[in-house]
């Protein structure tokens, strides 16, 4: 039998990236929503990529309590479709798993094309230690997932990990305040979104932080939660994406990727400090 896709995709990482470490960014916020410290790493990678052995090293002896994948984080410039990436499904899960028991630590998916009652859905799973902890399938699709035939999810997800209570939503769903009402009637601190973020060229860097404030910044108002968006980057079918991972709260953004470093990659270390314990 010969190699899956994910096995040869890794041997090829290993040759191409030569297990280098990518940038690394370190940072220190303060959240009056957590009752406890915190330490969350967010993968922003080029789609396609996995995580080599040096930035595993670095991860572990930084000892998170949430690492954090972006959107469709397993799909490289080589799939084409939304059909060729429900191919990779079963490989992608299983690094998921094995991610979440080397780095002992949950794991936030970021997306996984499956199939659900012969429909595909668009599906975030967490992983703790290597135990499948629940999912969630992304309720506001795309145009184009439309159009490809995926189906809504039915329901949202809340989890109860080292004293937090959080929730996952995906990208597109940022455009509803249905899952934001939801998380804070659950009584949730933090929303991880996986998010793939179309490149735009021109857009003026006022424009992005705009858009970021009349969001993320207003959905966590809603919600009442810290949103933690990871985003990755190179291209999805075919189209180019920018990097804007963020962190945001309801008084204004916390994080962010700065607009001349969206392109990059980068694996951020994230020290969440309970504020009014000070």
């Amino acid at each position: 039998m010969g190699k899956s896709y994910y096995e040869i995709a890794l041997c090829f990482i290993k040759y191409k990236m030569n297990s280098k470490v990518r940038n690394i960014l370190n940072v220190k916020i303060e959240s009056d929503k957590i009752k406890n410290d915190l330490k969350v790493v967010l993968c922003q990678t080029r789609l396609g990529r996995f995580i080599n052995s040096n930035e595993k090293d670095l991860i572990a002896g930084f000892s998170p309590h949430f690492v954090c994948l972006p959107e469709l984080f397993f799909v490289s410039s080589r799939i084409k479709n939304y059909k060729q990436a429900v191919m990779l499904y079963q490989d992608a899960k299983a690094y998921i798993k094995l991610l979440s028991e080397e780095l002992n630590t949950i794991v936030i998916g970021g997306t996984l094309v499956c199939y659900d009652d012969d429909k595909l859905v668009s599906r975030c799973y967490v992983y703790k230690r290597g135990y499948d902890i629940g999912y969630y399938d992304k309720v506001n699709l795309t145009e184009n997932e439309k159009k490809a035939g995926f189906k809504s999810g039915n329901k949202y997800s809340k989890y109860d990990e080292h004293n937090v209570k959080f929730s996952t939503l995906i990208c597109n769903d940022i455009f509803s305040d249905e899952g934001f009402i939801w998380a804070k009637e659950q009584g949730c601190q933090i929303i991880f979104m996986p998010t793939g973020s179309p490149y735009r060229a021109d857009e003026k860097i006022e424009d992005k932080y705009k858009r970021d404030n009349d969001l993320f910044v207003r959905k966590a108002g809603i919600s009442g939660c810290d949103i933690i968006k990871i985003c990755g980057v190179g291209s999805i079918y075919g189209n180019k994406l920018q990097g804007r991972s963020l962190i945001a709260n309801d008084i204004g953004v916390k994080f962010r990727i700065e607009p001349e470093n969206e392109l990059k990659q980068y694996i951020i270390f994230i020290e969440m400090s309970y504020a009014q314990k000070r």
